[in-house]
């Protein structure tokens, strides 16, 4: 998990690096506050320079970039909560976000353990 800001991204780069030489296995990166919307016009508007020129597993040495997760209101009130922000909410962008986001590692993990992804394709939004 990371955000696109130049400090923390030398954090990732650093913790990727370290992960690397223990030989413990990386599923991927999560952006948060990657970008939000405006509520009035709907324009992406990317807040932090880096994100500018956008995040790609380049970026992380070749570690692929999972999702990208908007600064939003609503998820931030979700997360204060303490309830998941898919939960009892309608079928929105942000919805189908984390369940790819969620589909996404599930696959990530079947290819470690053919086992797990089994219920893959059922991880679609109702």
């Amino acid at each position: 998990m990371t955000t696109p800001q130049e400090v923390v991204l030398g954090d990732v780069r650093r913790g990727i690096d370290l992960f690397r030489r223990r030989e413990i296995p990386i599923l991927g990166v999560v952006e948060n506050m990657s970008h939000f919307i405006c509520e009035n016009c709907s324009h992406e508007n990317r807040p932090f320079a880096t994100s500018h020129h956008g995040l790609d597993k380049e970026s992380f040495g070749g570690i692929e970039v999972l999702a990208k997760i908007p600064l939003s209101r609503e998820i931030s009130e979700a997360a204060d909560s303490g309830c998941p922000y898919v939960v009892g909410r309608e079928k929105n962008e942000g919805r189908a976000l984390f369940y790819e986001l969620a589909k996404r590692v599930a696959i990530k993990l079947g290819s470690q353990q053919p086992a797990m992804t089994s219920n893959v394709d059922e991880l679609q939004p109702n």
